[in-house]
């Protein structure tokens, strides 16, 4: 293990993140479901193989979720079998042309959804280690091409035995923390005599994955020990080991495609094997973030597969020699980036004109997608004076905004952080530009990038004819109004209360009403966007940190799942909150007064507390509000909000909370957000551009 500075970052991150108890509504802060283990670890394309699922709450499953295609069923049991709340078994059938590649599972229940496990798409043949390989005297005899999957306990280490031809090219890949396992893996291998031949660590973009690949002067014997870095082990040691003439650790140029477009990658891998170009063409739905594209060497049986990002936007790619600023590739401000730090102390350059006062923001994207390149961003004038550097900040990658002070031409300068290189150290630059604007208004395109945002979990179980709150962050760039924040995707039977993060403000409450007609055991994607104040542009809310946490808190979670919440039907909560009315329109010194209705299950008479929100700290500066708790037997309350002189006119959302105590325990509910529009004394409108 390679200690870096991101590690302690991630670890802040997380910390962030421990919001209050009850803070997503019933059902969302605690996993009713988990998946302890995932049996086999891969699915072979064009077959129908039985996954078994252990772990907690999995009696009622209803539904096997994945992000590649399939169709699956749970397996059929005796009429009069009690069901295993630790195990399920779902018979699943994949598509005989799905793409090889790392995928997401969840399982749905009668009762809400599994955090998000991730699976291989595989074609090479499994086995199962056998747990008494811990030796080289009795480690397991294998056939190649193969892959071995299994789990280590602690200050074990496994042992796998074969043959090699001589000029046999033969690799060997561990998959572990790129499939959440907490596993660091450690490769050795021996000869028949038991001497060390090769041994791996951290293969630089692997996310601590070890790999090696060797082409045998000599025919015999030989066996592969499998360890953890630190002797750790347990069930979440887990892992799968690919062997065969394959490439290791692949990586693909360019390392972007524009949807809809055709295109042609070129592929390096940790041994400068000669590898086969692929040439497609790129979906165009514009969902699907990432496309796995398969890799082969020349001649070889056994493929491996890497990730292309998929674009809107043109891709344009370096033209060596670029060292300098005066052998720069020209390319067009608008269009994306790609480039190949090939050696040691190479530097890419790239030349293009900008209009005055344009907004540009570049954005590196290397190790999410595998690359070892720490990317180092560079802005540079005509006479080569530096405007603007970023590099990356934990595990986020470098992000530069940079506004051009006159119309002329400049430099992006690329390079790795610790001028590293070889063909693997690809990168893809994400470039934004906004126009000029004649005014202070905020950027007003249709690709306004002047913030991103941020959902605090990745699932949310709505209960039936109840409301569940997701907490949205925003992080801001070059603006600083309101942000309307709404879900989108929604199936029939729930409804986005419409949101909005107040100007200066970073965070807010969304929050889903459920009908109650809302099937369960059933999992539906959906999205969390925002908008600018007076734009229809919008921005996808990014869940990387919740999938971060769930998959053992790996630095680069895959890019296709962290855009997308699973939603699913619980059960119907123990009393529901709603407002009326759920708009308020403030002016000083003219208070206005909302209703809190409560609607009781049988057995909760009693009062209910009643409370702003703890996710969201406090109202906007000068507005106060004046809370009643609902009477025990009640079925109402009034709530009285106020805002003073020195109030700003903004538009926020408030999330009223409600708490019943019985005996040690306390149950919670949210209402549904209520949208406050605080105006000037002479004013009586709302802001412009949406509604609600």
């Amino acid at each position: 293990m390679q200690p870096t500075r991101r590690a302690c970052v991630v670890i802040l991150a997380v910390v962030i993140w421990e919001l209050p108890a009850g803070a997503f509504g019933t059902g969302a802060t605690a996993w009713a479901q988990t998946i302890s283990s995932v049996t086999p670890l891969a699915l072979r394309p064009g077959q129908t193989q039985d996954v078994v699922l252990a772990g907690n709450g999995l009696g009622d499953a209803r539904q096997f979720w994945s992000s590649f295609p399939q169709k699956s069923a749970l397996a059929t049991e005796p009429a009069n079998a009690k069901k295993n709340p630790a195990l399920a078994t779902f018979r699943i059938t994949v598509p005989p042309q799905t793409p090889l590649g790392i995928y997401g599972i969840r399982v749905a229940t009668n009762s809400g959804v599994s955090p998000l496990k991730l699976v291989l798409l595989d074609d090479l043949p499994t086995v199962r280690a056998t747990g008494a390989n811990v030796s080289r005297r009795i480690a397991q005899a294998l056939s190649l091409p193969t892959a071995v999957e299994g789990t280590l306990g602690p200050q074990q280490l496994h042992y796998f035995k074969f043959h090699i031809e001589a000029g046999q090219g033969v690799s060997f890949e561990v998959y572990a923390r790129r499939i959440g396992s907490l596993l660091d893996p450690t490769l050795r291998l021996f000869d028949a005599r038991g001497r060390e031949v090769t041994y791996s660590d951290d293969v630089p973009g692997l996310s601590e994955d070890a790999a090696i690949h060797r082409t045998f002067r000599k025919a015999g014997d030989y066996v592969l020990e499998l360890g953890d870095n630190l002797y750790q082990g347990g069930s979440d040691y887990f892992y799968r080991i690919r062997i065969g003439d394959f490439a290791a650790a692949p990586l693909p140029y360019p390392l972007a495609a524009t949807r809809g477009s055709e295109f042609t990658c070129r592929f390096a891998d940790s041994s400068a094997s000669p590898l086969e170009p692929v040439r497609g063409k790129a979906p165009t739905n514009p969902m699907q973030t990432a496309l796995f594209l398969p890799v082969r060497q020349n001649g070889g049986d056994a493929q491996s597969f890497a990730p292309i990002l998929l674009s809107d936007r043109k891709q344009a790619s370096e033209a060596e020699p670029n060292n300098s600023a005066k052998t720069a590739t020209r390319a067009n401000l608008g269009d994306d980036l790609n480039g190949r730090l090939e050696t040691s102390d190479d530097v890419d350059n790239f030349v293009f004109h900008a209009s005055a006062g344009e907004l540009v923001r570049f954005k590196s994207i290397s190790r999410g997608l595998g690359s070892p390149a720490d990317v180092v961003l560079r802005v540079l004038d005509a006479q080569g004076n530096p405007l603007a550097a970023a590099e990356s900040q934990g595990s986020e990658e470098a992000t530069l905004w940079v506004t051009f002070p006159a119309a002329a031409d400049y430099t992006l300068e690329v390079r790795d952080l610790n001028h590293r290189g070889n063909p693997r150290f690809v990168y893809h630059i994400d470039v934004v530009a906004e126009p000029s604007q004649p005014t202070k208004e905020p950027p007003r395109t249709e690709q306004s990038h002047t913030f991103t945002l941020n959902a605090a979990a990745d699932s949310v179980v709505i209960p039936a004819g109840g409301t569940a709150a997701i907490p949205v962050s925003s992080v801001r760039s070059h603006y600083n109004g309101s942000i309307f924040v709404q879900a989108v995707d929604l199936p029939p039977g729930v409804k986005s209360r419409p949101t909005w993060i107040g100007g200066g403000e970073d965070l807010a409450e969304l929050t889903l009403q459920s009908t109650g007609e809302l099937p369960p055991g059933v999992l539906h994607s959906i999205r969390i966007v925002g908008s600018p104040e007076h734009s229809d542009a919008s921005v996808t809310a990014q869940t990387t940190e919740a999938v971060r946490t769930q998959l053992g808190n790996m630095p680069y979670p895959p890019l296709g799942l962290c855009g997308n919440l699973a939603l699913v039907a619980g059960p119907r909560p123990n009393f529901t909150l709603h407002t009326e009315p759920g708009e308020i329109v403030l002016s000083p010194d003219h208070p206005t007064t909302c209703k809190l209705i409560a609607k009781r299950q049988k057995g909760f008479d009693d009062e209910i507390a009643l409370a702003v929100s703890p996710v969201k700290k406090g109202l906007p500066p000068g507005v106060s509000v004046s809370i009643k708790p609902i009477a025990k037997g009640r079925q109402s309350a009034e709530i009285t909000f106020s805002a003073n002189l020195k109030a700003d006119p903004t538009v926020a959302t408030v999330v009223l909370v409600g708490t019943i105590k019985r005996g040690n325990q306390a149950f919670s509910e949210p209402a549904p957000g209520i949208e406050l529009t605080v105006e000037r004394a002479s004013a009586k409108r709302k802001p412009e551009g949406k509604k609600s």
